[in-house]
């Protein structure tokens, strides 16, 4: 081992201990636990989401490991508990922010079942309510009927509405995120 690895996992250790002081868990084993599912190691993963810096703990866990598991791991924290509801908001803004692009959108593992591809259609929704299943299309540079149908999906599980455009001679069905506050601000009623 170098010089440098060595470094680099002390620092990590040491990142661990300030997280886990009650407890004796090197970096090795706290990175064996985190690569499993959080199924019987609730606390770890809890411990580790209220503790670690949150960038630290992104890098680990990785963005798309995150995503799907976060939905499971928030039930953890407690309402009581100031320091539990501050980081557990904290983690629910930047799950938002990564699989959705809100902030304020709620947490559901339906959202986290979603493919990468879905998620960037429910982003680009939520960015801009009232898009078109064409400017999506022409926006993410894919196949109008493979979008249509990944917008079918999204509608079925009751995460988007279309509604007719107002003032236009074709028909254009808007898309409009049913969970979003954008879709407020925006100035549409769901």
């Amino acid at each position: 081992m170098s010089k440098r690895d060595r470094k680099t996992r002390e620092d990590k250790n040491r990142i661990l201990i300030k997280a886990f002081w009650s407890g004796r868990i090197d970096y090795r084993g706290w990175r064996r636990i985190i690569r499993n599912t959080p199924e019987g190691h609730r606390k770890t993963f809890y411990q580790s989401f209220l503790h670690l810096p949150m960038r630290w703990l992104l890098k680990e866990i990785g963005i798309e490991r995150f995503v799907k598991i976060w939905p499971l791991i928030r039930y953890e924290f407690r309402d009581t508990s100031a320091a539990d509801r501050k980081a557990r908001d904290g983690w629910d803004a930047l799950w938002g922010m990564i699989t959705v692009g809100d902030s304020q959108y709620p947490v559901t593992a339906q959202v986290s079942g979603l493919s990468r591809k879905r998620r960037e259609i429910m982003r680009l929704i939520v960015r801009t309510p009232g898009i078109s299943a064409y400017g999506i299309s022409k926006e993410t540079k894919r196949d109008y009927s493979r979008v249509y149908n990944d917008i079918s999906l999204l509608k079925e599980r009751g995460m988007v509405e279309s509604i007719d455009k107002k003032d236009s001679i074709r028909r254009v069905r808007q898309l409009i995120p049913r969970h979003s506050v954008n879709t407020r601000l925006a100035g549409f009623e769901i």
